[in-house]
């Protein structure tokens, strides 16, 4: 029997063990340390903010092979609440969860309420590092949240990044540690440098050797002088050399960029989708909604079917769920307009479901005529009484 948990009485889980170099130790990396870099949390925002977007679409599918849309339960509207007349909204919750499942690879939830078919009326989102699991071989055999036993049945789970015999979704943050943590260190060596603990500020020298006593009582009084930003009086012989930064340590600090490039990769967001800098790439306005297109399909794709399938357990059968992609997908006026324009012609959407889209009402008799005024009947039908 193996057990994943929090350890109890710390805030933190740590996935990468401190390091000591130079008699300092080095703070370890946790999976709540990891969004505290501003490329992972821009990426995980990216993707959790377009999930949040998305309507959460439900069809019921017909004996022909036809879907319609209904509307969808009371769970997928409304999963929670924060308190009495403080509803989570489903944007809210796709937010949350997500987060959940871009940073730990799991999205846990109590099951509060269930409704009149037994499917699940409320969903209670539950922080992954305070679940505690018990794993017996390949199988879980029992979820524990805030030290208390929840019944199987009454567990919400969503996972990602699965891996052969392992029940629970692995957190990318495990795969990133290293790069995490060379970007966390460069970090903290810029903080020490320019703080002045990752070296010495300036060298405060004098033309003859020095007791212990004479130099202890020499920085004291240089630190209180420039403590209070006083003139600094010095007498014949005292020479104040301030110290740079060297190439080598500089070096490293310009490491924050290659490890920012190494981060977007475990998060699943191009690079130039959060400004971080990538060689040989040029993204204009041009080219602007094909790479929209592509992170939503390549990158985005894989993760959202795994969610439509989890939310489809939420309605009985034969409906499905269906996260509507093209919702965050933005176009411009022109692009929206040839591309609604073009499935008109080609008759794979209806006038009436494209004002629909425009959320413009269906055309009018007074709208149709008046149409016909100003561009002339398409009626290509012969009327009584006259030759084609």
């Amino acid at each position: 029997m193996s057990l994943f948990r929090r350890d109890q009485g710390t805030s933190t889980q740590s996935v990468i063990p401190t390091r000591v170099s130079l008699g300092k130790s080095v703070a370890s990396v946790s999976t709540e340390d990891a969004l505290r870099q501003s490329v992972l949390w821009a990426a995980l925002n990216l993707r959790a903010s377009l999930v949040s977007l998305m309507p959460v679409d439900v069809y019921r599918k017909l004996p022909d092979g036809s879907r319609i849309n209904i509307s969808p339960p009371p769970v997928l509207v409304t999963p929670d609440t924060f308190a009495d007349e403080h509803p989570v909204t489903i944007g809210d919750w796709l937010y949350a969860s997500e987060m959940s499942l871009g940073l730990y690879g799991n999205h846990w939830g109590v099951i509060r309420n269930r409704g009149g078919n037994g499917k699940p009326a409320r969903i209670e989102t539950i922080k992954p590092s305070d679940v505690v699991l018990r794993i017996m071989g390949t199988r879980i055999v029992e979820y524990l949240y805030g030290g208390e036993r929840v019944a199987m049945k009454d567990v919400w789970h969503e996972r990602r990044h699965l891996m052969p015999g392992i029940p629970v979704g692995l957190s990318p943050v495990l795969y990133a540690a290293l790069s995490i943590a060379t970007s966390a260190s460069a970090n903290q060596l810029a903080a020490d440098w320019f703080g002045g603990t990752a070296r010495p500020s300036a060298v405060l020298g004098y033309e003859k050797p020095l007791t212990p006593q004479q130099t202890d009582a020499a920085k004291v009084r240089y630190r209180e002088t420039v403590a209070n930003g006083d003139v600094l009086v010095k007498g014949k012989g005292w020479e104040y050399t301030p110290v740079a930064a060297s190439a080598a340590e500089a070096g490293f600090i310009e490491q924050l960029g290659t490890s920012a490039r190494d981060l977007v990769r475990f998060a699943g967001v191009p690079g130039d989708m959060i400004d971080v800098p990538q060689d040989g790439s040029a993204i204009t306005y041009a080219n602007v909604t094909q790479r929209n297109t592509q992170l939503m399909t390549i990158n985005m794709g894989p993760a959202l079917k795994a969610r439509d399938d989890a939310l489809t357990t939420l309605t009985p059968a034969p409906q499905y769920v269906r996260l509507n992609r093209s919702a965050p997908l933005a176009m411009d006026d022109v692009t929206r307009a040839q591309v609604l324009g073009s499935r008109i012609t080609s008759r794979t959407l209806t006038p009436t479901e494209a004002r629909r889209i425009e959320d413009l009402p269906p055309l009018s008799d007074a709208d149709l005529a008046e149409f016909d005024r100003l561009f002339g009947s398409k009626n290509l039908q012969p009327q009584k009484g006259t030759t084609a």
